[in-house]
């Protein structure tokens, strides 16, 4: 949200709750054509209420066990919810996996990048990884320009199982340090949560 005095937008970062529920189901509505694109969990879409509920749930407990955090992405101090932003430690130890997804509306304003800049920060600060890698699908042009525009290095190509049980192309990117973050200027981003 653009503040007069200081012309810096601001993005908070949050661990998902339940309440966001209706702020999710917006954003997945506005965008599940191109997040089932990219993004496997999109393919549960469109959920029932209570289906959503229980993902959120998930989240928050992965988030308090320690297995994963996922994190909501607010446009300003009171919304609207951009999209979701998180940490997953699927590549090994010593690693995080970021991803990130925007919606559609707010797309192309450089929230994507300031939010994966901030978890990249935290990542490496709070997490005390040695590495933080993205894996983008073949053909998702924007997430690896991204990637690529944060530091992160093109690493290879690698194969995952896609929602349906096909395989999935993937390019693979890595950052292994935080002084090669290269962070977008002109937001604050404030993280919320261990």
């Amino acid at each position: 949200m653009k503040t007069e005095s200081a012309a810096v937008e601001v993005l908070a970062l949050r661990p998902w709750r339940v309440e966001d529920a209706p702020a999710l189901r917006e954003a997945i509505d506005e965008s599940l054509d191109s997040l089932k694109r990219w993004m496997s969990w999109a393919h549960e879409e469109p959920s029932t209420p209570g289906a959503l509920g229980a993902r959120l749930r998930g989240y928050a407990e992965d988030f308090a066990a320690g297995r994963r955090w996922r994190y909501a992405v607010w446009l300003g101090e009171a919304g609207p919810l951009a999209g979701g932003a998180s940490l997953h430690p699927r590549v090994g130890p010593g690693g995080l996996e970021l991803s990130y997804w925007v919606r559609s509306g707010l797309r192309r304003q450089g929230i994507a990048g300031a939010a994966a800049a901030a978890l990249v920060r935290h990542a490496f600060l709070a997490r005390r990884v040695g590495r933080v890698e993205v894996c983008v699908d073949e053909g998702n042009e924007a997430s690896a320009a991204l990637a690529v525009s944060l530091g992160f290095g093109f690493r290879g190509r690698l194969t995952r199982e896609h929602w349906d049980g096909r395989p999935r192309p993937m390019l693979a990117y890595r950052l292994d340090s935080l002084n090669a973050l290269r962070a977008p200027a002109g937001w604050r981003v404030e993280v919320e949560g261990g």
